[in-house]
């Protein structure tokens, strides 16, 4: 392999490490932390325990939805990159 394909393959990988995987852990954590947090107040039972559920639930479909985008674009981001590599490398050979 030629120091133009590893350059190439390097840069690649640099930008795998860029992807921004803080932003998938913060959601799934607040998912989980929700999820922990009506599991808890449905241990208590309070009166208004829908009322208070319908709420968390809203939350929780927000960052689901957003995890979800941002997990396929992160999917996608990664399949290119991997693309890309495989074509370098077919076109080194």
């Amino acid at each position: 392999m030629n120091n133009e394909t590893k350059e190439q393959l390097q840069s690649l990988s640099d930008n795998m490490s860029n992807l921004n995987y803080d932003e998938i852990l913060f959601r799934s954590n607040i998912l989980l932390r929700s999820i922990e947090l009506i599991t808890l107040i449905k241990r208590i039972e309070p009166e208004d325990f829908d009322e208070m559920i319908n709420g968390y639930a809203e939350v929780l479909r927000f960052y689901a939805d957003d995890l979800k985008k941002i997990s396929t674009i992160h999917v996608h981001d990664c399949m290119k990159i991997n693309q890309k590599m495989l074509k370098i490398l077919d076109e080194k050979d």
